[in-house]
């Protein structure tokens, strides 16, 4: 995950959705794209603190990880 100035909600909690992959079509590079309205299959609730790893934060043209 980017944020650019701005910053993940420490302490806070996060949402995951789980969508039905084939209904996706492959764009280009790593992009997919799903052209139909879907509903989640599942929705996970996180604590965003275990995901901060993931996240990749630039504020004012440097980058933090």
């Amino acid at each position: 995950m980017l944020f650019k100035n701005c910053h993940p909600n420490y302490n806070g909690k996060g949402y995951i959705y789980h969508l039905d992959k084939s209904r996706f079509v492959h764009a280009m590079g790593s992009q997919w794209v799903c052209y139909d309205e879907i509903e989640p299959d599942f929705i996970e609730e996180i604590d965003v603190n275990d995901y901060l790893g993931y996240c990749i934060i630039e504020e004012r043209n440097q980058t933090v990880t």
